[in-house]
């Protein structure tokens, strides 16, 4: 059998959008619609239903129609997109944190796990004399070694 004789169901989706990468951040943009077709695993699609022209002696003799054919379901669908202020805060707190734990992690892997972790150690942190070889300048009041 065909698919025409032993019947199917497509599912027709429109689906609306107006999100943009990166541009629907700044502003309105329009909204566009594209559409999808799929066909709807079934092993046959029919209908059995009395016909529309019966036989004189009705409802002694009925007269039954087996029907196969296409269902063609329809659905909308889709996303709009809006600025919203607290959605905006919450991604940049995200990005702030990911980024200072991302720094961090590198660094602490860096002084403690890499071959050259002393040379790092000291590029990352001056570390200061000790203060009881220190002398104080009299007009300013810097301390030098």
């Amino acid at each position: 059998w065909t698919t025409r004789q032993a019947g199917t169901a497509l599912e027709v989706r429109a689906v609306y959008n107006n999100l943009y990468p990166f541009w629907s951040t700044f502003g309105y943009k329009p909204v566009m619609y594209h559409y999808e077709v799929r066909e709807l695993m079934l092993p046959y699609f029919s209908e059995f239903k009395l016909a529309q022209v019966q036989p004189e002696d009705y409802p002694v003799t009925r007269r039954y129609e087996m029907q196969y054919g296409i269902m063609i379901r329809f659905k909308v669908g889709g996303d709009f997109g809006f600025f919203n202020i607290v959605f905006c805060c919450v991604m940049l707190a995200t990005a702030f944190a990911t980024v200072a734990i991302a720094s961090t992690i590198t660094d602490c892997l860096i002084i403690y796990f890499h071959p050259r972790r002393h040379n790092f150690f000291h590029l990352k942190y001056e570390v200061s004399p000790h203060f009881s070889n220190m002398w104080e300048c009299p007009h300013c009041g810097y301390m030098n070694k």
